[in-house]
């Protein structure tokens, strides 16, 4: 909701969704499609609890068409370390786009196109980080891509293509059923999975704080968030938190905020409450909780109109022309600040700010009044609360996690287990593979037949590590005509003092520093590891590269 708040507390992870319509709609009308689509997600996310912002779609304060960029509507949403709202907005996007079937829409977050990695094993070769951009979307409840040979991966495609193209010809587009069924798997759980992901426990907490979280239960996130959180400077409130006048309530948690806040440390001032057993939960709970809704209320007495972070706001507007000719003050400029402030309280104001304006209104409301005195009563409160078992997970359920996850392997037995050699053969024939930051794929041709053993060439591969190491001088060759038998003593004569300072001129270019990290291992690993066997594979004693007292 407020993509500044993420930047208060230093979190960078976020989704990013952007609208566009088949339809021409001017502004009014792209108003009236946000308040449309708000409504949606709000139905659909009742009772959930958001873990840093709530998702909701809004018109830029620049909702001028470009040739780069058409109208559109925008969604950022800063979603921490909790992954699982991550998910729930492609639920509630692909949801959307069923409703309103005239909508395209882009999603990406921190990582780029994170559908696509879900959908991993079941890309075409062509589709890499790269090639994507302005090629996927989500449109009437189905992933798009747009493929190469509709448009070339050597030209740069434009927004305004892409999404003209998916709405000529969406058949076209639409992408293979596998990766369609790698993004609903991860969804379909929704909406039942809002009230498995949420955990009910007994706090001990102030009056005001009680009845604040039994009216308004998603504020339980920015107030966990606020303690854990939390730096220096803020720490020194919680000397003065009024842990008095505290009252049994039942608070719904999100399982990931019930984890987070029970392990988070207490700070050293919880020692002053002598006359409170800070060890048992419901107090512990109690009394994090409390400072993290100290932490919010110092925010009162802040004007957010006067706040660094909207006169930055207001500042890039300016100089964005915003306000186009308008004189300060004139009644066009003013209409134009209104709306700037509209946006900013709403989309930009960090969340605590947000969060205890939110707060001072509902204290003014009756209804807060009565809810205090029922919670002070216990009155027609619900006091049950969850077993929190499910903090421990047993190795087993690990297991079967991973499995569910990312497939079940095969069991082993005595029979599937691979000889020793074949191992290193395999490991060899790894060696040689070329590979980038993306990763080693293997030829097409090697994946025909999965029954074919590798095979490996004893000489050829002992010729290539003699010239990665260039042993060979001119007063001293190696012959590459190595045996299967070819032994320690016949080539050990023939390694000297020549061989580390071939090795010491080698790891002065920028392009050996594997060299380097071979030498290295070499001297840290002792008398046997890796490199020890990489080395016996050309018959080479390690023992004779590197005295004992040689540091270099």
């Amino acid at each position: 909701m407020r993509k500044s708040s993420c930047n208060s507390l230093k979190f960078d992870d976020t989704v990013h969704c952007t609208f566009f319509s088949s339809n021409a709609l001017n502004e009014n009308e792209w108003k009236e499609l946000s308040n449309s689509i708000n409504n949606t997600i709000a139905s659909l996310s009742t009772d959930y609890i958001w873990n840093r912002d709530e998702f909701k779609v809004y018109l830029p304060v620049f909702s001028s068409c470009t040739n780069e960029t058409p109208m559109h509507l925008l969604s950022i949403t800063c979603f921490g370390d909790n992954i699982e709202d991550e998910w729930f907005i492609i639920y509630l996007v692909l949801q959307i786009s069923k409703m309103h079937e005239d909508l395209l829409i882009h999603v990406e977050d921190n990582d780029g196109y994170f559908l696509l990695i879900e959908a991993a094993n079941h890309l075409p070769s062509w589709l890499n980080p790269e090639s994507a951009e302005n090629r996927v979307f989500i449109y009437q409840n189905n992933v798009h891509i747009i493929p190469p040979d509709v448009s070339d991966l050597e030209k740069q495609l434009s927004i305004s293509d892409a999404i003209q193209f998916i709405f000529r010809n969406p058949e076209t587009t639409k992408a293979d059923i596998l990766i369609q069924d790698s993004i609903w798997n991860r969804v379909k759980e929704y909406p039942e999975k809002i009230h498995n992901n949420l955990h009910k426990a007994i706090v001990r907490v102030p009056v005001d704080l009680a009845a604040i979280l039994t009216l308004k239960p998603y504020l339980i996130s920015p107030i966990v968030n606020a303690y854990c959180n939390h730096d220096i400077l803020e720490e020194k409130l919680f000397r003065n938190v009024p842990f008095n006048d505290c009252v049994q309530v039942q608070i719904i948690f999100t399982k990931y905020l019930y984890a987070m806040l029970l392990n988070s440390k207490p700070v050293k001032s919880f020692k002053l409450f002598k006359s409170i057993d800070t060890n048992d939960k419901k107090n512990q709970l109690g009394l994090k909780l409390t400072c993290g809704f100290k932490i919010i209320e110092n925010q009162s007495t802040k004007d957010i109109f006067s706040s660094s972070e909207y006169l930055k706001f207001l500042s890039s507007l300016t100089k964005n022309g915003y306000f186009k000719d308008n004189i300060e003050g004139s009644k066009d400029y003013m209409q134009l600040l209104e709306k700037a402030k509209s946006y900013f309280s709403n989309i930009e104001c960090p969340i605590n700010t947000q969060v205890c304006h939110e707060i001072s209104d509902l204290k003014l409301l009756d209804v807060f009044v009565d809810t205090k005195n029922k919670v002070i009563s216990n009155s027609n409160l619900d006091m049950s609360e969850d077993d929190d078992d499910w903090l421990d997970v047993s190795p087993e359920q690990i297991n079967n996690i991973l499995n569910t996850r990312y497939g079940e392997s095969d069991n082993m037995d005595e029979s599937k287990l691979k000889p020793s050699n074949q191992i290193t053969s395999t490991l060899a024939d790894f060696l040689k593979t070329t590979s980038d930051f993306e990763g080693i794929e293997r030829p097409v041709e090697d994946l025909d037949d999965e029954n074919d053993k590798i095979e490996f060439d004893t000489e050829e591969f002992a010729d290539c590590i003699n010239r990665f190491l260039n042993i060979v001088t001119s007063d001293t060759k190696v012959d590459s005509d190595f045996s299967d038998d070819f032994s320690d003593e016949d080539i050990s004569q023939d390694i000297d003092d020549e061989v580390l300072s071939r090795l010491k001129t080698n790891l002065k270019s920028d392009n050996d520093s594997i060299v380097e990290n071979f030498v290295d291992s070499m001297k840290e690993e002792g008398i046997t590891g890796p490199t020890s066997n990489v080395l016996k594979t050309i018959g080479i004693n390690k023992m004779d590269l590197l005295d004992s007292d040689d540091d270099e």
